[in-house]
């Protein structure tokens, strides 16, 4: 496939401000520019949901999502099994969100969207 080129015109500091966005979801310009227009343009849609920009968009994801959630139970029960109370587990378990949530930012997951309070 040929690649072609799109131009578009920008002021040196929006340029600046593209480049330090891609760069720090870890995409050269392009890469996140075509990542934008086709692939996550959740921030066009009015949704209270929370929503995610994910930087890996292939069609495995419930494979993952499945394996993840089996390996969550087995982890729980193993715990509980082993004498860890309740309330221990469930320490462990926010402690472990927060973790999650901080390495899922740095591959350039972001949150949209806040969960709204009802």
């Amino acid at each position: 496939m040929k690649a072609n080129r799109l131009v578009i015109r920008m002021t040196e500091q929006e340029i600046s401000e593209i480049k330090k966005i891609s760069t720090s979801f870890g995409y050269n310009v392009s890469d996140y520019v075509k990542r934008k227009l086709f692939n996550d343009n959740e921030d066009l849609v009015d949704n209270e949901k929370v929503r995610y920009i994910c930087p890996q968009t292939d069609k495995h994801n419930l494979l993952s999502v499945s394996i993840l959630y089996k390996m969550f139970y087995m982890v729980k029960e193993t715990l509980s099994k082993q004498g860890f109370k309740q309330e221990e587990i469930l320490k462990m378990e926010q402690k472990s969100l927060e973790y999650a949530r901080e390495k899922r930012e740095r591959q350039g997951y972001i949150v949209l969207m806040e969960e709204s309070e009802e």
